[in-house]
């Protein structure tokens, strides 16, 4: 992801992790939180995150 703001309603259980760079997101509203490579953020079905990015950062989805 290029350095942006962008949010994503959810319709599975999706574990996203970083694998290079780092971003702040925001998981239902909740408070934002920097997640860094090796971290991640689980968001439930019907949820949504808004991921903000200062340089580009690379995440992996996982869904459940």
């Amino acid at each position: 992801m290029l350095p942006s703001t962008l949010r994503f309603d959810l319709s599975t259980k999706e574990v996203m992790e970083v694998v290079d760079g780092s971003a702040f997101v925001s998981v239902n509203g909740a408070p934002e939180q920097e997640f860094k490579v090796g971290q991640s953020w689980e968001v439930e079905k019907g949820g949504y995150f808004i991921i903000r990015a200062e340089q580009p950062v690379h995440y992996v989805c996982h869904f459940e």
